[in-house]
């Protein structure tokens, strides 16, 4: 794709909470441990790294040869199942703790699942409701952890909590969902 055709694509087909800082936002071509690359070839030294992410570099070759090992090992499997990454990490987390007192891990695919956990967890812990966060603080884009972010800008939606839920068995809300509904 062309410079043009990627920011049409993202205007098109972008949801708008995911919004860029600029009026005419760099496109990015590709990187290398600290420096990006522009659509146009420019390369820039890279401060940002990433949205709430540990930056070791862009491709750096060591983590990329970690990653592959694993992937062609084992993918993905979700933590419902016991697995050696899982567990090694575990074990190893618990013995670098203060006093080995956090023996117990809880492994999640995104900031805002941690930060909701971390919340439910405080409130089951305390049996409070009350949450303190920080002054221009960011925790995520869930409604839950944007209630939470001390941003304005990162508060997107409606400004009020989920308090009602309703449920239905899954092959009711799958027929619903594809308006293949049952004949009466």
């Amino acid at each position: 794709m062309t410079k043009q055709e990627i920011l049409l694509a993202q205007k098109e087909f972008i949801f708008p909470a995911v919004f860029t800082y600029f009026k005419e936002p760099l496109v990015i071509s590709h990187a290398k441990d600290q420096y990006v690359w522009d659509a146009d070839g420019n390369q820039y030294l890279d401060f940002f790294g990433g949205i709430v992410t540990l930056s070791v570099g862009h491709c750096n070759d060591q983590v990329n040869a970690k990653v592959q090992a694993q992937m062609n090992k084992l993918g993905h499997i979700s933590p419902v199942f016991a697995n050696e990454p899982q567990a090694a990490l575990a074990r190893k987390l618990a013995s670098i703790t203060p006093a080995g007192a956090l023996t117990k891990s809880f492994f999640t695919s995104s900031g805002s699942e941690a930060n909701e956990t971390a919340i439910l967890a405080a409130r089951c812990y305390t049996g409070s409701t009350e949450i303190i966060a920080l002054r221009h603080s960011y925790h995520g884009r869930t409604q839950g952890t944007m209630g939470l972010t001390g941003q304005s800008q990162w508060k997107l939606g409606p400004r009020r909590p989920v308090s009602c839920m309703q449920s239905m068995p899954i092959v009711i809300a799958a027929r619903s969902a594809s308006n293949i509904l049952p004949a009466s």
